[in-house]
């Protein structure tokens, strides 16, 4: 997911990538990578909101919890495109809905 003033060709203000395995017969997440771009010097991985994943069933409040670990994991900076907190807050946007998205994809092919 990217979010930026065009689609193509410009940087992003915030993007975010979700990857999630899921045991479908205790519907628990059994592996998820989450990478970052644009909220910190280079991109990064939100190892402490992986790592909060691990064993649990998606839902709702997980994917809230996870929006907020991962706004904390972040170090935007402020510029042009966007402040700072502006990023933070979009990186909670971000990972709910890539995590969300990552899940039913899994569960709902």
């Amino acid at each position: 997911m990217k979010l930026g003033k065009r689609q193509a060709m410009s940087c992003a203000i915030v993007s975010c990538a979700t990857v999630a395995t899921i045991d479908k017969s205790s519907k628990t997440l059994t592996d998820v990578k989450i990478g970052l771009g644009s909220v910190a010097p280079k991109p990064i991985r939100a190892f402490k909101t992986e790592k909060f994943l691990k064993g649990k069933i998606p839902a709702k409040p997980v994917y809230e919890k996870s929006g907020q670990i991962a706004m904390d994991e972040c170090q935007p900076i402020g510029d042009i495109r966007g402040s700072a907190s502006y990023r933070r807050e979009m990186v909670g946007v971000f990972v709910k809905r890539s995590l969300r998205e990552a899940c039913r994809q899994v569960l709902n092919p």
